[in-house]
C-alpha cells in the first residue's frame, strides 16, 4: 500500500542520514494499522459467514486443506518445528552485505548486533504472538481456531480474540529501528547510501516486509 511504501522510504532516508527517528516512523503507522484492522475485521466476518454456509463435511474438508497448505508453505511437520532466530523481513541482508562490501571487522560487529538483538527478542517475546490473519496469532492459537471451524457453531472472538495490530506493528518498527541505530554507526556514509538505495528499491518494488508484513 501507499502507506507502507511511504514508511519504507522514510526509513531509507533516515538510514542514509545515519540517524533514526523512531517517532517519525511509528507516526506513519496510524493509517497502515487502520487499514490492517479494517481488512482483518472483513476477513473475520467473511470467515464466520463461510462457516454458516458450509455443512459439516465441507467444513472438515476446508480445514484439512488449509492445514495441509499451511504445513507445506511453512515447512512445519509439527508444533514447535522451524524454531530459530526470527527473520524479521531480513531476507535481503546477505545480498546487501555483499553490496556494501563490508570489512571483516564490520561483519563481526554487525553479527554481534544481530546476535544480541535475537537474545533480547527471545527474552521479551518467547512464545509471543504473531498476526495470523482472521484466525488470530500464535501457531497454537491459530490451530485451535482452525479446529473450532469444524464445529457447528463458531465463536471466533472466543477462540481467536482480535489482537492489537497497532501495538504489534509499532513493536516491529521499534525492533528494526533499534537494530538500525546500532548498525548505522558501523557503516561509512557511502555504505549507508547504498543501503538506503536498496531500501528504496525494495519499497518501489512493493516489498515492505522489513518494517510491516
Amino acid at each position: 500500500s501507499a502507506g507502507r511504501k511511504d514508511l519504507m522510504l522514510a526509513f531509507a532516508d533516515q538510514v542514509e542520514k545515519g540517524s533514526i527517528d523512531r517517532a517519525a516512523l511509528t507516526g506513519k503507522l496510524d493509517k497502515i494499522t487502520a487499514d490492517m484492522e479494517r481488512s482483518r475485521n472483513d476477513d473475520r466476518a467473511a470467515l464466520v459467514k463461510l462457516h454458516d454456509l458450509l455443512d459439516k463435511q465441507q467444513r472438515n474438508e476446508f480445514v484439512d486443506a488449509l492445514e495441509k497448505n499451511f504445513k507445506a508453505k511453512h515447512g512445519f511437520g509439527g508444533e514447535g518445528e522451524g524454531a530459530g532466530p526470527p527473520r524479521m523481513g531480513f531476507g535481503h541482508m546477505h545480498k546487501l552485505a555483499e553490496d556494501l562490501k563490508l570489512t571483516d571487522d564490520q561483519k563481526d560487529k554487525i553479527k554481534d548486533v544481530f546476535k544480541e538483538s535475537w537474545r533480547e527478542n527471545m527474552k521479551e517475546h518467547h512464545g509471543g504472538k504473531h498476526a495470523g490473519g482472521p484466525w488470530g496469532g500464535h501457531h497454537k492459537g491459530g490451530k485451535h481456531a482452525l479446529e473450532a471451524f469444524r464445529e457447528d457453531k463458531l465463536d471466533l472472538d472466543k477462540v481467536a480474540p482480535p489482537q492489537d495490530l497497532k501495538a504489534m506493528a509499532n513493536g516491529g518498527v521499534e525492533h528494526v529501528a533499534k537494530i538500525a541505530e546500532k548498525v548505522l554507526p558501523i557503516l561509512t556514509p557511502e555504505q549507508r547510501k547504498i543501503a538506503a538505495d536498496k531500501l528504496r528499491e525494495m519499497a518501489n518494488g512493493g516489498d515492505t516486509s522489513l518494517l510491516v508484513h
